[in-house]
């Protein structure tokens, strides 16, 4: 694999990727991991829009992930069961509730850590390879 261009970027990055997945994958300890990386793809789209453009539909949160509505709606069922997403008129919108709670605190910092530890070894890697 020595012949891949930033063959030690990739894997610190995928790395990276996969602990961030596996630490986000704990939140749903009743789910198979993939189930849990879909559930993951669909807050973090959730809260994005939230934040920065307003709430989503479920059938733009279908359009923007490319998701089809068979799959997401039950997604969505099961994160509204969860209280972990609300719906309403305007949209989809993430309980501000789910943030409150010690264990989320320990889950950012955690992530925060994950980040660092990773970008520190991505500053040791030779970019120009």
């Amino acid at each position: 694999m020595d012949d891949v261009p930033f063959a030690e970027t990739r894997l610190i990055i995928g790395r990276m990727l996969h602990a961030i997945l596996r630490l986000g994958a704990n939140t749903f300890p009743d789910l198979a991991f993939m189930e849990c990386v879909e559930i993951l793809v669909i807050l973090t789209t959730i809260y994005i829009a939230e934040r920065e453009a307003g709430p989503l539909t479920a059938s733009s949160l279908s359009v923007h992930l490319g998701m089809p509505r068979t799959t997401l709606l039950p997604r969505l069922a099961y994160l509204t069961t969860k209280e972990i997403v609300r719906r309403d008129d305007i949209g989809l919108h993430i309980n501000p509730q789910m943030f409150e709670a010690p264990i989320r605190d320990e889950s950012i910092r955690r992530l925060r850590q994950i980040i660092f530890e990773y970008a520190a070894a991505l500053s040791r890697v030779d970019t120009y390879k």
